[in-house]
């Protein structure tokens, strides 16, 4: 039985060698509705990690995690690219980056929000961030449409390298009021 305070994986091989896993970074993300909660690790057997501080709910057998993954997010309030009035989509994302760069971003978008307190986030892509130095990803959801859009970027994999140097959001206006 899980707690807030700890992961149990059957099938898992911990290592427990020289103090185990102590203060590596845990990313679990909730089954249902995909929230990121994050901790780190006080001690470990080979199938069972304890936690140093509590997660917010005892995690049940189908939640994912991740080991060694420190999460980065970046998130937009609401934007109206000064037209509030005025639907807008937003079709095209493009991303610059360094050279060296790993891993993937992933993109996120919402619109026209009705609660001040929760976000209907909906993915929109993924950005591989290897070979060349910019992604431009098409945005293809109806999160990308209304009079305020707003995004979110996230990378969870363990050890990815991401030098983001900018992003640009190309918009087209349905009229102009």
């Amino acid at each position: 039985m899980a707690t807030k305070l700890e992961i149990h994986d059957p099938s898992a091989a911990f290592t427990t060698a020289s103090g185990g896993l102590r203060g590596v970074p845990v990313l679990l993300m909730d089954r249902d509705d995909g929230s990121l909660t994050w901790s780190r690790v006080y001690s470990n057997t080979a199938t069972k990690l304890t936690l140093d501080t509590p997660i917010s709910r005892n995690p049940d057998l189908h939640d994912a995690y991740m080991l060694g993954s420190i999460p980065m997010s970046i998130e937009s309030g609401d934007l109206t690219f000064n037209k509030p009035r005025v639907k807008k989509s937003l079709r095209y994302f493009l991303a610059q980056f360094e050279r060296g760069s790993t891993g993937h971003l992933d993109l996120y978008v919402a619109s026209d929000q009705d609660s001040q307190t929760t976000t209907a986030w909906q993915y929109a892509g993924s950005m591989g961030l290897k070979g060349r130095t910019e992604y431009r990803l098409p945005v293809n959801v109806s999160g990308g449409t209304g009079r305020t859009i707003r995004y979110q970027i996230l990378a969870t994999q363990p050890g990815q390298l991401t030098c983001l140097t900018s992003f640009t959001l190309c918009v087209d206006y349905e009229t102009d009021l």
